[in-house]
């Protein structure tokens, strides 16, 4: 108990039980998750659940974001990088989106994306 205490009293320390097992371990305790969950619940070491750090507050998003007045003036896009099991492999997913009516206007599904693709399709 003293090596978890002197662990957690560390700064910016907010170690779970599944790290602190890692740390005990590389201290060289021959320990189980297990016993160091149950430790840490009896002495009420823990934070009592998941730790989520206060939002952070976005108030400069509201000045970068384009306000549109009519539909198509401003575009959105956004490549995600995804597995397809079928074909064993990943790929690319290219959303083309309106700001305006914030509606999808297209998807696509690719191997790779290249600058020269993108805008031969799109036209």
């Amino acid at each position: 108990m003293k090596d978890i205490e002197k662990t957690l009293q560390q700064e910016f320390c907010c170690y779970g039980y599944r790290n602190m097992t890692g740390e005990l371990k590389d201290l060289g305790w021959i320990i189980n998750h297990k016993k160091v969950y149950r430790l840490i619940r009896e002495h009420k070491l823990s934070y009592g659940g998941k730790i989520r750090p206060e939002p952070f507050k976005r108030d400069f998003i509201r000045f970068r974001t384009p306000g549109a007045d009519r539909p198509l003036q401003y575009l959105s896009m956004d490549i995600k990088y995804v597995h397809v099991h079928g074909w064993k492999r990943n790929v690319f997913l290219l959303t083309v989106m309106d700001i305006y009516s914030r509606k999808v206007l297209i998807h696509m599904l690719r191997p790779s994306i290249k600058k020269v693709m993108c805008w031969s399709c799109c036209r």
